[in-house]
């Protein structure tokens, strides 16, 4: 009976640790806060990024980036989307009886090269 006790709240951690954004938004607790990003030129004029202060050189000014949003979707809207775009493939289609078009035949060059050579030389 313990052990299963112990499991249960091993499996339970794992699950929160994996999945604490979700769980913490079901419960109504705010997101973590946006990270700050520093950004600088080296001598060379290329532009480098970094999340971290310290490894950023002493002239890292904060970076002015747009925030990273998460849409919510709704399922039933997305799913009529996708039928709609399905009918819109099946419309697409020709009916009957057509023959599809040939893909052009592509010879490779070193077949070509060595039918010139065989050629030359049988003559």
């Amino acid at each position: 009976m313990v052990r299963i006790i112990v499991l249960l709240a091993v499996v339970a951690g794992v699950a929160w640790y994996f999945y604490r954004d979700p769980i913490n938004t079901l419960l109504g607790k705010p997101a973590p806060a946006a990270q700050k990003m520093y950004r600088w030129k080296d001598e060379l004029g290329k532009v480098h990024y970094s999340s971290s202060k310290a490894d950023a050189p002493r002239g890292a000014q904060p970076a002015d980036l747009p925030e990273i949003g998460i849409m919510s979707t709704d399922k039933a809207a997305l799913d009529k989307q996708a039928e709609r775009l399905k009918a819109k493939e099946q419309e697409a289609k020709p009916v009957g009886d057509l023959e599809k078009p040939k893909l052009p035949q592509v010879r490779n060059l070193a077949v070509e090269r060595m039918e010139k050579a065989t050629d030359k030389l049988s003559k």
